[in-house]
């Protein structure tokens, strides 16, 4: 994305209330390609986070630096991409040597979609996408 939202003191107080339990207004965190969001039937590209999935995120990885949401747009514009039931996309990125998964979700009437996780993997859990999930790689469309 052009504005690199994760960077920007508005995304960074945001994560804070979040954390705080304020339920705010959605922030975009990152672009689908026009084939991903088809595939998984997006009316959307613009990728979100909920206040209530930015404190899940904290509580469950609080090692994730507002930085770290950067890779989201990584992972959505690599190789490794695949389809984990309709709605669902599974993602993963190696930076600096680690790697990184993202899940995001189309919403059940496919208006919008959401960044659902982001976290630290290893490569058994890339090795177990490739053999399980439907690989959407192929889908390079802007």
């Amino acid at each position: 994305m052009a504005n690199e939202p994760w960077s920007t003191p508005a995304f960074r107080q945001f994560l804070v209330e979040s954390v705080q339990g304020a339920v705010l207004a959605d922030f975009p965190v990152a672009v689908l390609r026009t084939a991903i969001a088809d595939a998984v039937g997006a009316q959307s590209r613009v990728v979100r986070l909920s206040s209530g999935t930015a404190a899940k995120q904290a509580a469950r990885h609080p090692d994730i630096d507002p930085g770290d949401y950067a890779n989201i747009q990584r992972i959505l514009d690599g190789d490794e991409l695949f389809r984990d039931g309709d709605r669902w996309v599974t993602g993963f990125v190696e930076v600096e040597g680690r790697l990184w998964r993202a899940v995001v979700k189309a919403t059940r009437h496919s208006s919008e979609i959401y960044a659902v996780s982001l976290h630290r993997a290893n490569k058994r859990n890339l090795r177990s996408a490739q053999r399980r999930l439907e690989r959407l790689s192929g889908h390079s469309g802007v």
